[in-house]
């Protein structure tokens, strides 16, 4: 479970929604230190970081370039990249199979691990996104 984001300007405007989200975050994108299928079957890294997205028209799943790839990694605060035969390997999985559950097991085979520090700074990215779409729904919705 990531911990508490260092003080970088969100905290001090509303601790109580920061402490929802510390909570939701989690348990709504998952924590998990390899690529794995998000229940849409989109690759998917760390703390809900999708690696492609389905197509509106065709609904197939897109795994994005290779370099996009790695430059979300970057953005998660890794030195690490997917190789080429990585990427390969994640591009296939999602071609060969129809189903989250086929994806996953094609997906676990692919030897690419987060550290927790890793999904720590992944969280401390995520987080100010979460809270300014939070803040964007308070008053429609009552959240929070």
């Amino acid at each position: 479970m990531p911990k508490q984001p260092l003080n970088n300007g969100y905290l001090s405007r509303n601790k109580r929604v920061i402490d929802v989200l510390i909570k939701k975050i989690p348990k709504s994108e998952g924590i998990k230190p390899n690529i794995y299928a998000d229940p849409k079957g989109i690759p998917t890294m760390g703390i809900g970081v999708a690696l492609g997205r389905k197509n509106g028209e065709s609904d197939k799943i897109e795994v994005f370039s290779h370099d996009e790839v790695n430059r979300f990694i970057r953005h998660s605060g890794s030195t690490k990249k997917l190789t080429p035969n990585q990427y390969e390997a994640v591009v296939a999985a999602v071609k060969k199979n129809k189903k989250p559950i086929d994806i996953n097991e094609d997906l676990k085979k692919i030897p690419f691990t987060l550290t927790e520090q890793e999904i720590q700074k992944q969280f401390d990215a995520l987080l100010p996104r979460k809270l300014e779409t939070a803040e964007k729904m308070r008053p429609r919705r009552g959240l929070i």
